[in-house]
């Protein structure tokens, strides 16, 4: 049977007039872009450059880059922001996502009577349907838009990764990729902390590493994926040379996560070991606690980040405080449109009206509540229903250790993502949900692995 990563050949014999004319004119438009604004052109270019990457190499292979690069690409949201029009500005972040959405187009639209037929997307049509809907009563619809467009991607990478990857092989080298991914992160993180060694941890830490990404938060909530993925494998392989990788990767995972002061990605780690435990290592089960007892008495940044929370003298002005007054304020504004809400990536408005400041919600489940209405947030867990049920019909299906290790990392990864959710900011993490859709898409491939032919079926 024909791969799905077809080569130059196979492209060539299958060109369209139509793919012809859309490089061309990609090839003219970079030559005008760069000359009218040199940034914008070099973007561009970079685009053209994975487009061509595409139609040489296949979904697959593109996918492995994209996946690659992304984490790092939110470090030059400033310097390569871009205004459209004096209007609009665009960041790199968001191009890569609209390559994405292109990437779609081309890819999933030929595939139309299969694509609808996988898991989990009639969920996911409903929930982007509701977002829609919530849309005429935005007061910003430009933000409205982007943000919508920005979930479209992330839909759209999940069904790519699902119809590209057809055998063990192709999980395999997507494990490896999503690992990879962190090693430019994980240095710049180092760096920073030597920078900044002497950090007063008081309510607030006078400095949360961050390394490549917009937010601590979100570069912890990155590293529980990493941190997941690598000791799932750790606990299935039997050569020591890996054994050893995978520990010194995980030794500076636990670094950088320590300083990136995240209560909730700490307490997400330690759900997601304690899952690890129950359905890989019973062992791991017993000494989990006991590691994590260890850390909280011993590693005093960690204890002093929560000791403000137990004194009640300085609990009330702690960040818990004043996300209890955001969500209590925030339910009027669900009561005021409960049925479509306010609009899709408005929250960040009447949070703005509620504190004076510009914040999202801290619970992802009350920010879409307030958004989206009720239809949207049953949108919303009906899509983490149906992907909790893949996650665990994946796990029971398959028999193949690593593949079986995967499985479970994703049980844990997304069991922590669903608690972590309650009180962060997650959902609006772009980077951070590329690489949980990414996890989720493979799980999904797994699942409709046809392992008698180890390929996946259709």
């Amino acid at each position: 049977m024909m791969s799905n990563d077809t080569g130059v050949l196979g492209i060539v014999k299958t060109s369209s007039l139509w793919q012809i004319f859309v490089i061309l004119a990609l090839g003219i438009s970079s030559s005008f872009l760069l000359v009218y604004d040199f940034i914008l052109g070099i973007t561009f270019v970079f685009l053209v450059l994975l487009f061509l990457y595409y139609f040489a190499f296949g979904i697959g292979k593109t996918l492995l880059v994209l996946l690659f690069i992304r984490v790092n690409l939110d470090a030059f949201h400033g310097q390569f922001n871009m205004t459209i029009a004096s209007v609009k500005t665009i960041s790199l972040p968001a191009l890569i996502g609209i390559f994405m959405l292109f990437l779609g187009a081309l890819h999933i639209l030929a595939r139309r009577s299969s694509v609808r037929n996988l898991p989990i997307i009639k969920a996911w049509l409903f929930f982007l349907a509701a977002c829609l809907l919530s849309l005429p009563f935005s007061q910003n619809l430009a933000n409205s838009l982007s943000e919508f467009l920005e979930l479209c991607s992330f839909v759209v990478l999940f069904v790519l990764v699902v119809i590209s990857i057809r055998s063990k092989r192709d999980v395999q080298n997507m494990v490896v990729c999503l690992i990879l991914s962190s090693v430019i992160p994980i240095i710049v993180g180092l760096i920073q902390i030597l920078n900044n060694r002497y950090i007063d941890v008081g309510l607030e830490p006078s400095f949360r590493v961050y390394s490549t990404l917009p937010h601590p938060s979100a570069y912890a909530f990155y590293l529980i994926i990493i941190a997941v993925l690598t000791i799932s494998l750790m606990n299935r392989g039997k050569n020591p040379p890996h054994k050893v990788k995978s520990i010194i990767l995980l030794a500076f995972i636990s670094v950088s996560l320590v300083y990136t002061f995240t209560r909730g990605a700490w307490l997400g780690l330690a759900l997601a070991l304690f899952v690890l435990g129950i359905l890989q290592k019973k062992k791991f089960l017993l000494f989990s606690p006991v590691i994590v007892a260890l850390l909280f008495f011993n590693v005093s940044l960690i204890y002093e980040r929560f000791q403000p929370i137990f004194d009640p003298q300085l609990s009330k002005y702690t960040s818990f405080a004043w996300r209890f007054g955001l969500w209590n304020s925030a339910i009027s504004y669900f009561l005021a449109h409960p049925l479509f809400g306010i609009g899709f990536g408005n929250f960040i408005l009447i949070g703005h009206e509620i504190t004076n400041f510009f914040m999202n919600a801290h619970n992802d489940y009350l920010k879409l509540l307030v958004e989206t209405g009720i239809v949207g947030f049953l949108g919303f867990i009906w899509v983490l229903a149906s992907t909790w049920r893949i996650g665990i019909a994946a796990f029971k299906r398959v028999t193949d250790p690593y593949l079986k290790s995967i499985a479970a990392g994703f049980i844990a990864v997304l069991l922590s993502y669903l608690c972590m959710s309650f009180s962060d900011n997650i959902f609006n993490h772009g980077a951070f949900q590329w690489y949980l859709w990414a996890y989720a898409g493979l799980i999904t491939a797994m699942y409709r692995m046809d392992f008698s032919k180890n390929e996946c079926g259709t």
